[in-house]
This record gives C-alpha cells, sequence and structure tokens, in this order.
C-alpha cells in the first residue's frame, strides 16, 4: 500500500518530466529512447515486470543514462522489490547527484524501512533543492516526528503550507504535531481547517475530538468522535478513544458503560475468535516466568512514575521481564525503562499480527495490558490471545470488554468487593498497592503554607481540563464565592483556552484577579507550581491520578468527592491510604463546605504540609515492593489455577 502511494505521488510530479531523455542522452544509442518509451507503457498498463526488462535493456546500452536507472527504480518500487530499487536509485544519483526524483524514491525507501535518519537527508535534499515537491514535506514531516525532532517538522509543515495554502493534507499533519505538543486548540483550529474543506474527513472529526477532549469540551469530542466512527466504523483506536472520552462525559450509568464495552468487543474481538490459536501446556524445564508488559507509554509520561518501581524490583530469579513498546519516540525515560527489561522490543511499527506472533514466539507465559482504551494500545493483540493468561493494569479504570482478557488489576478500594463485577469481562485481581508510585528524583523541596505568608489562601488543580466538567466548575465558583481572601489556580490549561476559562469565572460574579490560569509546564516547573498552592480540589467524576500523587508529594492534599465507580474513587483510595480520610467527601455540597472549612484552618493544613512528604517517603518505598511480590504472587497462584 504504502509503495502504491509512492509511485501514484512520485509519478504526478516526474513521470513527464523524463519519460523521454534528451537528445543529448540517446545521440548515441538511438535504441535507449526506444525502450525507456515502451517501458512507461507497461507502467500505464500496470505491468511493472515487462518494465523493468525495458529499463534494464537501456541501460544495458547505456549505464550513464540516469533517467533509465530512476525508472528502473520507480518499477522495482512498483514491484515490490525495495532493495533492488535502491541499488538502481543509487547509481542515479551517482550519475546526477543532484537527482530529486531519485532522492525523494531513496528517501521513501528508508523511511518505509524504519532508518529515518536517512530519509530525513534524502527528503529534506529534495525539498532543499525544490521546494515545490509537495509530497516529500508529509514523508519528511512523519520521519522527522518519529524521530522526536517536533520542532523541525512543525518547521517543514509549515514550509508546506507557504508553498502549498489549500493542501488539506499539510494543515492535518499540522494539526497532529499541535496536538502532539499539547497545543490543543491551534490543533483543533487546524482540524476545523481540514474540515471546512472536507466535512467527511473522519481522521479529521477523530483527531479534532481528541483535542476537544482535552480543552474540556468533552460534550462536542464525543459527537464527533460518534460522528467519525459513523464514517468509518472499523477503526478501533477511534472506538478506543470514544469510549474513554465518555468516562471524562460522566453521563452513562455503570450498566450504559459496559454496554459501550461489549460493543467494541462486538466489533472488533469477536471477527478475531477463529484467528486464536490453543496455547501448549507450559514447559516445567522453564525456570522463569516470562512476564511481558505492553505498553506506548515507557516514555516521559504519567505511566513511568507508576511501572518503574515493578520493573526494578521484579525477582529476576523467577521472572524474565519482556517490555513491548508501541510508540515511536523514545526519550531519556524510555531509555532508563529499557534498561530495566530483560527484553525489550520496539514495536510501533508493526501489525497486530506481527506483535501477536512476535510475543507467541517469546513465548510469553502472562501478558499485561498497561493502556486499556488510552491512546496508542494494541488491544487488538490481545483480543488475539497470544498468551495463556492476560491481564490489564494501570492506564483504564474499567473494563477493556475483551473476553480475552483474564483478569484485571485493582484493589479494594478501588473496586469494593461486590460492587464492580458485574460490569467487567476480566475477573477482578484485588491486589494491596496497586498504584505503586515513584517520585520524581529531582523533586523541589516542600515549602510552609504560601497562605501563612502571602495573606491569601490559594485552591489549586494541576488536572488534565477534560476532567473540570460543568458540574465541578460549578462547585468551584460556589467555594471561591462563599470564601474572602481566596483564589484558584488552574494549570495544564493551553493559553488559547485561558479567556473563555476566565469569562466563566467572571461571568459568576468572581474578581478576573482571583483567577489564575497557567499554561502546561516541564516536570520540574509544574512540581514547583505546587509551592503556591494551600489546597488542591479534586476532579469530579474523573478524579486525578498521578496529579494527585505529585501533590500530595509537594506536601498539597485535595479535597476529593468518593463515587461508586473506580475512576470516582481514586482520590479517596490515595487519601485514605495516607491517613487523610479528613478530606474524603461523599457529595458535592459537602465537597464544597470542606474545601471552606479548610480555607480557615492554616495551622491543620500547615501541619499536614510539613509532615506529608516523609509519611509518603516511608509508605511508598514499601507499598512498591510489597505490591510486585503481591503480584508476582498472584501471577503464580492464577497460573496454577
Amino acid at each position: 500500500m504504502f509503495f502504491k502511494r509512492l509511485i501514484k505521488n512520485w509519478g504526478k510530479i516526474s513521470a513527464a518530466k523524463i519519460s523521454t531523455p534528451s537528445a543529448k542522452e540517446t545521440e548515441n544509442s538511438p535504441s535507449v529512447e526506444t525502450f525507456l518509451k515502451q517501458g512507461n507503457s507497461f507502467i500505464r498498463d500496470e505491468r511493472p515486470a515487462e518494465a523493468v526488462e525495458c529499463y534494464r535493456r537501456a541501460i544495458q546500452i547505456d549505464s550513464n543514462n540516469a533517467a533509465a536507472h530512476v525508472l528502473l527504480g520507480h518499477a522495482l518500487i512498483e514491484l515490490g522489490q525495495p532493495d533492488e530499487a535502491h541499488i538502481a536509485l543509487s547509481s542515479a544519483v551517482v550519475l546526477q547527484p543532484e537527482n530529486i526524483d531519485a532522492h525523494y524514491m531513496l528517501g521513501c525507501i528508508a523511511k518505509e524501512k524504519g532508518d529515518d535518519a536517512q530519509a530525513a537527508v534524502e527528503l529534506g535534499f529534495v525539498i532543499q533543492k525544490n521546494s515545490k515537491f509537495e509530497f516529500a514535506y508529509a514523508d519528511l514531516c512523519f520521519v522527522l516526528f518519529r524521530l522526536g525532532k517536533l520542532g523541525q517538522a512543525h518547521d517543514v509543515i509549515r514550509q508546506g503550507l507557504e508553498n502549498f495554502s489549500t493542501n488539506a493534507h499539510f494543515y492535518f499533519l499540522r494539526g497532529n504535531l499541535f496536538a502532539e505538543t499539547g497545543a490543543y486548540q491551534e490543533g483543533a483550529d487546524s482540524f476545523l481547517q481540514v474540515l471546512e474543506w472536507q466535512p467527511q474527513h473522519a481522521e479529521a472529526l477523530a483527531n479534532l475530538a481528541q483535542c476537544q477532549r482535552h480543552l474540556g469540551l468533552v460534550d462536542d469530542a464525543v459527537q464527533n468522535l460518534r460522528r467519525a466512527l459513523q464514517i468509518q466504523p472499523d477503526r478501533a483506536s477511534w472506538h478506543s478513544n470514544l469510549l474513554l472520552t465518555l468516562q471524562y462525559q460522566g453521563v452513562l450509568s455503570k450498566a450504559q458503560l459496559f454496554e459501550e464495552h461489549l460493543g467494541f468487543s462486538k466489533r472488533f474481538e469477536e471477527p478475531l475468535l477463529a484467528q486464536r490459536i490453543s496455547h501448549l501446556p507450559r514447559d516445567p524445564a522453564k525456570k522463569r516466568i516470562r512476564l511481558g508488559y505492553v505498553s506506548g507509554d515507557f516514555r516521559n509520561h504519567s505511566l513511568a512514575f507508576f511501572i518503574e518501581p515493578p520493573l526494578r524490583d521484579h525477582d529476576r530469579s523467577k521472572f524474565e521481564i519482556f517490555c513491548y513498546y508501541t510508540f515511536p519516540i523514545h526519550d531519556e525515560v524510555t531509555q532508563r525503562l529499557r534498561r530495566l527489561s530483560d527484553h525489550w522490543r520496539s514495536c510501533s511499527d508493526w501489525s497486530d499480527d506481527q506483535l501477536a506472533e512476535a510475543i507467541r514466539a517469546d513465548g510469553i507465559d502472562v501478558l499485561i495490558d498497561l493502556s486499556g482504551h488510552t491512546g496508542h494500545n494494541r488491544l487488538l493483540v490481545f483480543a488475539r490471545k497470544p498468551a495463556p493468561l492476560q491481564m490489564t493494569w494501570l492506564g483504564y479504570q474499567a473494563t477493556t470488554g475483551l473476553s480475552a482478557m483474564d483478569y484485571r488489576i485493582t484493589d479494594a478500594a478501588m473496586d469494593p468487593p461486590g460492587t464492580s463485577e458485574s460490569f467487567h469481562t476480566e475477573k477482578l485481581l484485588r491486589i494491596e498497592s496497586a498504584a505503586c508510585f515513584q517520585p520524581s528524583a529531582d523533586s523541589p523541596l516542600v515549602n510552609a503554607l504560601p497562605a501563612l505568608e502571602n495573606n491569601i489562601f490559594t485552591f489549586g488543580s494541576l488536572n488534565n481540563p477534560a476532567k473540570i466538567t460543568p458540574q465541578l466548575l460549578d462547585a468551584w465558583l460556589e467555594i471561591l464565592l462563599q470564601t474572602n481572601n481566596t483564589r484558584i489556580l488552574i494549570a495544564g490549561l493551553p493559553k488559547a483556552s485561558h479567556s473563555a476559562m476566565r469569562e466563566k469565572f467572571i461571568r459568576r460574579g468572581i474578581a478576573a484577579h482571583r483567577i489564575k490560569l497557567q499554561e502546561p509546564l516541564p516536570l520540574k516547573d509544574y512540581l514547583l507550581l505546587h509551592q503556591i498552592i494551600d489546597l488542591a480540589l479534586d476532579t469530579y467524576p474523573y478524579n486525578g491520578g498521578t496529579t494527585s500523587l505529585h501533590g500530595l508529594w509537594m506536601g498539597v492534599p485535595m479535597v476529593t468527592l468518593k463515587g461508586s465507580q473506580p475512576l470516582e474513587r481514586a482520590g479517596a483510595a490515595m487519601l485514605s491510604s495516607f491517613g487523610l480520610n479528613e478530606f474524603i467527601t461523599t457529595e458535592r455540597d459537602e465537597y464544597v463546605q470542606r474545601a471552606i472549612y479548610f480555607s480557615q484552618e492554616l495551622q491543620e493544613l500547615s501541619r499536614v504540609r510539613e509532615t506529608l512528604r516523609h509519611k509518603m517517603e516511608v509508605s511508598l518505598t514499601k507499598k512498591s515492593k510489597d505490591f510486585t511480590k503481591s503480584l508476582e504472587g498472584n501471577i503464580k497462584n492464577t497460573m496454577i489455577s
């Protein structure tokens, strides 16, 4: 499919230009022109094998004919022989070092093989020599993205739009780059431009929804995801995104959400049931259990704070650890986690079948999904049942909906016995302290309670803006209206969304100086924000996770509203584990009044702030080791049973 697109694109630009050799090239070998014309005719008739023979005959007559080598490379690509095409195109470049057609196809071959550094060199050369070579921009943007050079990728697409201002695909790529770097409003604007020209562009609708969710426009996101799935109903990743977004929306009941997840299984898992292969009994000679983790978040992502402790603490005399990384970008966190695994598989460009086969070949005994229905998941690999025992953990506080998923790892605080079983396709494996956490090693020191020095009390929320529902915002407004000399800090909000958020407070009578908004920040600067926060306000119905633990680590407790679903119980589970039950509420009005109460109890908050980090230091190390040991014990027990 990739090379078919390449030939189509390349042909639009170059075929007319080189389809007939110049007089100078053919004056000493007149039959060359005949063979090239004949080869081109075969290409038009989709007969690449015959075209290859014609171009080779031309080269036999005149081996210095660069056009013949380029056309041969073209035909070999269409024939599905990229290695031979590379040889032909390299010969063309030797003869004509600035032949951009040859460089373009060499770049695309390198891109397809995963040699992104070389692809970037070739495609960059093409654009440098001919800024009107339209298709090179998208290909170069892709490889730069995969290399993690997002700034350069932005520059390439900006240059592309300067030359091709109505290219909808360039706007689509720009939207993806903005979204990847957290500029969700700019990303949404780019996707809206695509949709203005192409209203049925399903990918733009789905990606617009992703941006809207991060901007807190959850209802709009749900609507656009459903529209995208009406156009292309077989896109599993979009369906996963819809399931995740419905969790943020907080409108459906447990039973309704469960039915939505079963719908995912019916559409995507049931067609794969016939492909499942029975697993042979485990070889008793194998001394170690082969444990595999699958995730797209082995990088600078919140998951790293949770997965690093077990990767480090697994008993290597009994367990052999495999990590399957499903995202293309590698950073310093990726390298650190890679060193903690026994076997590392970078598989972002592997198909589900390829990854499932690799897992079978590795002889994995237990396979653990760390994503659920969050981004870059590979749930359809799990649907193929490549391991005899499969579990899901961490990334998603709900069922996957898959019959192939045997267990969901949780704890009694998040899923009290008897409350959640009927809304899961998995059995619930309750392990104490299932959310082990390792804080950042260079976290700032905890400071004194800011209100004692500043004479103003600061409430704060550093959660994903998608979790700020209208109902939650009303509660925050009421807290501010009932207190004096207080303000609220909302962080993680893209700059483009600040004015709309500020206006929501001002319309209800909150003065502008009481509203502090902050764009997303690097980790250390984000942690420093806690030094101006006196009390955090947890989000509901979707509670904070990593952000709440970071806050507690920085000495800042939060008032939380405990609900009935796992995602509504995360805050209460954290607080109770550190002996902070007085910050847990169960009703909306209680949430408001508890926040007001603590804004007036500075000495009590100060005592909590002074002791919380030490309490967590002692607790987290023990919890992480206990969790890993318990996980290993439960794995052995489930394998036996």
